[in-house]
């Protein structure tokens, strides 16, 4: 085996409650709820430390620019991913649209509350699993970059964004090329 070969490293059931609660922060700050109060929960539940660059730049800026505040709210297309990958969510519902937020939302705890039984009864699915759903989307990302690239409709009446971060979050949770998350590239 090659010495310079990067191994996916697949992650652990608490590692992927805890991604799903800080992008749960990130998602709300950027829908207007106060970073002051979340960045105080997230440093009460000791999940501060689990921020990416990325998030603590958005944390620490009064107004972020629209198109950092878009990135964080099209993520919860990929905590959608990482919930259902956790069995916090049973299925996951076809990228041809928008997730239904209420379902996140009910999957979560609550703002504020403890993060402790969240954490604690996260169970990972079963690794073959999670890759087939893994490879499925990595296929329907193809098959919608292929048309894009074509200047043709995309098929199948996917949701061109829903696909890219369903894709970005079960390729995190997979732990392709051990890349953390502000680095996730869902090749295609």
């Amino acid at each position: 085996m090659d010495d310079d070969a990067i191994l996916d490293t697949p992650r652990t059931a608490e590692e992927i409650a805890r991604r799903a609660i800080v992008l749960y922060c990130a998602i709300a700050a950027a829908h207007g709820v106060s970073k002051d109060d979340l960045v105080e929960w997230l440093k009460e539940e000791r999940l501060w430390d689990e921020l990416t660059p990325r998030e603590l730049t958005f944390f620490a800026e009064k107004r972020n620019p629209g198109k950092e505040v878009t990135w964080m709210t099209w993520l919860v297309e990929a905590q959608v991913a990482l919930l259902w990958s956790i069995g916090k969510l049973d299925a996951l519902p076809q990228p041809t649209g928008k997730c239904n937020t209420a379902s996140v939302i009910a999957a979560m705890p609550g703002f504020f509350e403890p993060t402790s039984h969240f954490i604690e009864s996260a169970v990972l699915r079963d690794r073959q699993q999670i890759e087939r759903e893994e490879a499925g989307i990595y296929d329907i990302h193809c098959r919608v970059d292929q048309a894009t690239r074509k200047g043709k409709a995309i098929p199948d009446g996917y949701d061109r964004d829903v696909v890219f971060f369903r894709h970005y979050g079960l390729s995190w949770v997979r732990g392709y090329c051990g890349q953390p998350w502000d680095e996730v590239t869902p090749d295609t």
